[in-house]
């Protein structure tokens, strides 16, 4: 039988898979970077109620009522919950309702709770870097394939999110206006250009209520009325009524917070304060403050560059006034006239960077009493917007510069790339997980920041009297003493700063009581401030209290000094009467006649006058007047 020859055996054919997708690593970006925001600010979860946390929440009438509050919060102006109907001397005004909205919520379901409050200010933050990922993603059209350090929207997203300049925004609860602000105006921007991009009216649709929720947040946002278009024009080249047709429904949401603002804000009253520490500029001359804002600008740019010391007070006079022709303020003018001109010259080719001065200009001038005085100095939450543009920047530089300086030093571009960024990412992570805890409670900022802000004289005031209350809370002899030792120091040092400063006038005149036993130095710090204010109540109250104790040796002398200064007031007028009963009856009757003519009707007035007609011997009541 023959056999077949063999064949060659033929390997099965292989079908084609088609080609796999690659997984978007955006999914992960995002979870590191909300689990990144509660890596650096995780331990502000402990913390207390500090700072402005007291106009907003514990101190806020209207917060506390809860979901019956929030009409009021949204009918009046911001500290209107805290101060009632006593005139607010900040120009403008202040009208941020959403903020405090998101409180009166919290505190409906959850009660005084600052932990809870914490935690929701840390997925805010969270909400807002992961937001400005997809706005950059969006706005700068990136690869996602490429390796995350070479990831411009990544990188620029970390740095902002590590920055430990967002302390105060992140740790400090009334931060949240900030936060919410900048969150939904990414919202805003990822829609604009969305509509750019797919032309979806639907798109349009929710940029209206978006944008206005960034408005009613803080009034800050509507810098991206104008950054917004900008993008269009540097980013996606569109024609002018595309950008008009998106615009309008952001312009829309700024012209109704107007209106609402507005109507708020009607009877509100916004002329200049008299108040040093709420008018820092009101001792200075043009120079002077021309001089001292040009130095607050470049100071900006110092805590973007090195974000240390950090302190919550740029109060008078931490910052100093200077001359326009200080060597500090025309260097600061150098270098913003330098960034200027970088702006201009990469205006006309679209340069990102063109882009990124002008956000940076634009966020920094709405704050830097430049256009309209901000009633401090600087501050660090007002970087909080700005510092979106420095971090892109600084990214940009990373990722775009770093490889050409790693080629000339023949190393692999990959592993300096995250050498420096990993670097800066861990610097940023000690400084900002260290300044969380001095937010711990009031106790712990006031003290901490008053050594970085000695020369203000609200540091000293607050943190002075803030020892005076821990100085009463212990029964340890030597720890008393060293608190009442700083609260001393410190309240000397803020009227020395502050001469005019009347609540450090009242606090140093207790302190001089609790502390040395001298009521002659209290009685002289409560004449300084009733000679600035001759019907400050707290002053009378005190002087009640203490001209009663036993040990003071000339009551009436104290007594006719505060005569001296206000001859109608009733508690003056009336203690001397009675100081004055058993020596001098006539002398006695003067003082109660006066005291009844500042308090008609009062009944310890009535009644002496009636008793001293009695003795008279007419029994007609010939005392009263």
């Amino acid at each position: 039988m023959m056999m077949k020859p063999a064949g060659k055996k033929h390997a099965p054919a292989k079908v084609a898979k088609p080609p796999q997708k690659r997984k978007d690593p955006a999914r992960y970006h995002y979870l590191v970077i909300l689990l990144l925001c509660f890596v650096f600010y995780g331990n502000t979860i402990p913390n207390r109620y500090a700072l402005d946390d007291l106009y907003v929440i514990t101190g806020n009438t209207y917060t506390k009522e809860g979901f019956e509050g929030i009409p009021a919060l949204f009918g009046k102006h911001f500290f209107a919950g805290y101060y009632g109907d006593k005139e607010i001397m900040l120009t403008g005004g202040r009208w941020r309702p959403f903020s405090m909205v998101t409180f009166a919520i919290e505190y409906e379901i959850f009660g005084e709770n600052p932990h809870v409050s914490h935690f929701f200010n840390i997925l805010l933050y969270a909400l807002c870097c992961i937001l400005l990922l997809g706005f950059l993603r969006k706005l700068l059209k990136t690869s996602d394939q490429s390796r995350w350090y070479q990831h411009l929207p990544l990188l620029a997203t970390l740095l902002f999110l590590a920055h430990p300049v967002h302390t105060e925004v992140v740790a400090n609860l009334k931060g949240r206006d900030e936060i919410l602000s900048l969150t939904a105006s990414l919202l805003s921007g990822i829609l604009f250009l969305n509509y750019l991009d797919n032309k979806k009216l639907q798109t349009l649709f929710w940029s209206f209520p978006v944008f206005l929720v960034a408005l009613l947040s803080k009034e800050n946002a509507a810098l991206f009325l104008i950054l917004l278009p900008l993008a269009g024009w540097f980013f996606r080249e569109r024609k002018i009524r595309d950008l008009l047709l998106a615009w309008l429904p952001l312009l829309a949401a700024f012209a109704l917070f107007l209106l609402f603002r507005t109507a708020v804000l009607s009877g509100f009253q916004s002329n200049p304060s008299t108040e040093l520490l709420d008018n820092p500029f009101l001792d200075a001359t043009v120079s002077q403050k021309a001089g001292t804002i040009l130095f607050t600008l470049g100071l900006y740019l110092k805590l973007l560059l090195i974000p240390h010391p950090l302190t919550w007070d740029y109060y008078p006079y931490h910052i100093q006034l200077v001359e326009f022709t200080d060597i500090r303020s025309l260097a600061s003018l150098a270098v913003y006239l330098l960034l200027l001109f970088f702006t201009l010259k990469g205006l006309k080719k679209r340069r990102l960077y063109s882009y990124l001065l002008i956000f940076y200009f634009g966020g920094i001038l709405l704050v830097s009493n430049i256009l309209f005085p901000v009633g401090v100095f600087m501050a660090e939450r007002f970087l909080f917007m700005p510092s979106v543009a420095f971090s892109v920047f600084a990214a940009w530089l990373v990722s775009a510069k770093l490889p050409v300086v790693a080629a000339r030093l023949k190393q692999p571009a990959g592993r300096v790339i995250v050498l420096v960024t990993g670097t800066l990412l861990l610097i940023y992570a000690i400084l900002t997980i260290d300044r969380n805890g001095d937010w711990k409670d009031d106790f712990t900022l006031y003290t901490t920041d008053a050594e970085v802000s000695s020369n203000s004289a609200k540091s000293n005031n607050i943190a002075g009297q803030w020892h005076a209350w821990a100085a009463n809370q212990t029964r340890d002899a030597s720890l008393r003493n060293d608190h009442f030792s700083k609260a001393l120091a410190m309240l000397q040092k803020a009227v020395q700063i502050h001469p005019a400063y009347q609540d450090a006038w009242f606090h140093l005149g207790n302190v001089y009581y609790d502390y040395l036993k001298q009521p002659d130095s209290t009685l002289q710090c409560y004449l300084r401030i009733l000679r600035l204010d001759p019907e400050e109540e707290n002053v009378y109250r005190n002087l009640g209290l203490i001209l009663k104790q036993p040990g003071i040796p000339d009551r009436i002398g104290a007594w006719k000094a505060v005569l001296a200064i206000n001859p109608k007031r009733f508690e003056p007028n009336y203690h001397l009467a009675l100081l004055f009963a058993e020596s001098d009856r006539e002398a006695s009757l003067a003082y109660m006649r006066k005291a009844a003519e500042a308090q008609p009707g009062n009944p310890d007035v009535v009644r002496f006058l009636e008793e001293a007609g009695e003795r008279s011997g007419r029994g007609d009541g010939a005392g009263t007047p």
